[in-house]
């Protein structure tokens, strides 16, 4: 018996707010892995940050990840909990006197 696998896809991974909120500027990128549920929730006790250019941007990620929502995986058409790994990178742009201009860049895979 063959098992398809559909593995889980970002629907909302949104974290300017938090990076907004903590005043954080400049460049990073945060790796993660975690577990999506059979609902599309991360499961927040399952973060593993892997690396991270700065705990600040860490900060933002941890503070965001209960608002982000994903599409399930599935396992035979069926929603089941999987574990991804995410990457996060940002970009804050700096205004001409040095101040964050509050814009985020976000990759996902």
């Amino acid at each position: 018996m063959h098992t398809r696998l559909v593995r889980p896809r970002p629907v909302q991974l949104f974290v300017a707010g938090a990076v907004l909120a903590l005043g954080i500027a400049g460049e990073g990128e945060v790796y993660t892995m975690f577990v999506i549920d059979e609902h599309g929730l991360v499961d927040t006790s399952s973060l593993r940050v892997l690396k991270s250019t700065d705990t600040a941007f860490t900060s933002a990620v941890r503070s965001a990840l209960p608002t982000m929502r994903f599409e399930p995986a599935r396992r035979d058409g069926r929603a089941v909990r999987q574990v991804v790994q995410q990457p996060f990178t940002f970009a804050l742009p700096r205004n001409s006197d040095g101040e964050p201009r509050g814009e985020v860049g976000e990759r996902d895979r």
